[in-house]
C-alpha cells in the first residue's frame, strides 16, 4: 500500500439525513480527495478500509476554528453501527487509492 495521507481523526459522528460518518479532524501530510480510501485499524494486524465520499470543511461555532471532515456513505443501519464502533478518535490513519468498500 502506497501512502498517500495521513488524517489525525479526533471524532467521528453520524450526519443519518445524509447516511455518512464524518470523520473530523485535520490533514498531517500529503492531500485528501474523494474516492480515496481511510485505513481504519482494528488492532495493529486487522484493518478495514472505507471509501471517502466527500471531504468538507467543518466550522467550529467556538474559537472560530475549522477541521476537515471525511465523510464516508454507509448502506445500512448495520454499516453505521459498525463503522461508529470503530471508536474512531485520537489516532493517526493513513489515506490511500487503494482499498475496499
Amino acid at each position: 500500500m502506497r501512502m498517500e495521507a495521513v488524517f489525525r481523526a479526533e471524532t467521528a459522528f453520524p450526519l443519518d439525513q445524509r447516511k455518512v460518518i464524518v470523520v473530523q479532524g485535520r490533514i498531517v501530510e500529503g492531500s485528501v480527495r474523494a474516492g480515496m480510501f481511510l485505513h481504519i485499524p482494528f488492532n495493529p494486524a486487522v484493518k478495514m478500509t472505507a471509501r471517502i465520499d466527500s471531504v468538507e470543511y467543518i466550522d467550529h461555532q467556538i474559537g472560530g476554528e475549522s477541521s476537515i471532515g471525511l465523510c464516508l456513505k454507509y448502506e445500512d443501519t448495520l454499516h453505521r453501527n459498525v463503522l461508529l464502533g470503530l471508536n474512531i478518535g485520537a489516532e493517526d490513519l493513513v489515506v490511500s487509492d487503494e482499498g475496499e468498500d
